[in-house]
């Protein structure tokens, strides 16, 4: 059996594993305690994990990369679709005032995450390539997409552009992952520039770095970033 990627989500009390093979086969799905948990994975073979972007992520991913995992931190609205579908994979959806759905995949992409979605009705999100790299677009009000990627983004399993949110102007925030799984912030621009930064102290070890979340129509951003102990910080950014 060859595990191409683990899933793992957070709970207070319990954690919820789900290992991927080839073509996003479901070989595993299981539920553990904390312990359980870190018991389990030190019998498997050096993998691929991701897990959600949030306070109890740090101590949790330190213990795997202890174990001798790769850990990839992703923001929420990016595990939201998968808990919410036993599907291995999924269509994105808008879903209208009445209550109609129209499902979507971007043009090239079988699998994919929505992030965000403006009183405009621009949604922007990743594709994912047969690599498992990420890809960013921006899906406009009438069904057309746009593809970007940053300058310095990874191109492996778990890398790549992460787009986290779209404001009324249709500037996206996000942050891209480079080739040594590190975050950096990114802002695009809705002439289709694109800007990076990182908070200072942000980590640049496995999993580290500046993560950035929201914006908002005043041209502010709120984020956290990751130092190089593990610990996550709350920011607040301008942009112009």
């Amino acid at each position: 059996m060859h595990i191409a990627s683990i899933g793992i989500d957070l709970g207070k009390t319990t954690f919820h594993l789900v290992a991927l093979g080839e073509r996003n086969k479901i070989l595993i799905r299981k539920k553990f305690s904390r312990s359980q948990l870190l018991a389990y994975t030190a019998k498997l073979t050096s993998s691929l994990i991701g897990l959600e972007a949030c306070a109890g992520s740090h101590f949790v991913g330190a213990a795997l990369r202890e174990q001798g995992h790769q850990v990839r931190l992703i923001p929420a609205q990016f595990l939201k679709p998968y808990r919410k579908s036993n599907k291995n994979d999924f269509l994105d959806y808008v879903r209208a005032a009445d209550g109609a759905l129209t499902e979507f995949d971007p043009p090239g992409y079988s699998s994919s995450g929505v992030s965000s979605i403006n009183a405009a009705g621009m949604i922007t999100g990743i594709g994912i390539d047969g690599a498992g790299a990420w890809h960013g677009f921006i899906r406009a009000a009438d069904g057309s997409f746009t593809f970007f990627d940053v300058a310095g983004a990874g191109t492996g399993n778990g890398q790549g552009t992460g787009p986290s949110s779209i404001n009324a102007g249709g500037v996206v925030i996000g942050s891209y992952i480079d080739s040594g799984n590190v975050n950096h912030g990114f802002v695009r621009y809705s002439g289709g520039g694109i800007a990076t930064f990182d908070v200072p102290g942000a980590g640049t070890c496995n999993g580290c770095g500046t993560v950035p979340a929201t914006n908002n129509s005043g041209d502010r951003i709120t984020g956290f970033w990751i130092d190089n102990e593990g610990v996550s910080h709350g920011f607040l950014a301008a942009f112009q």
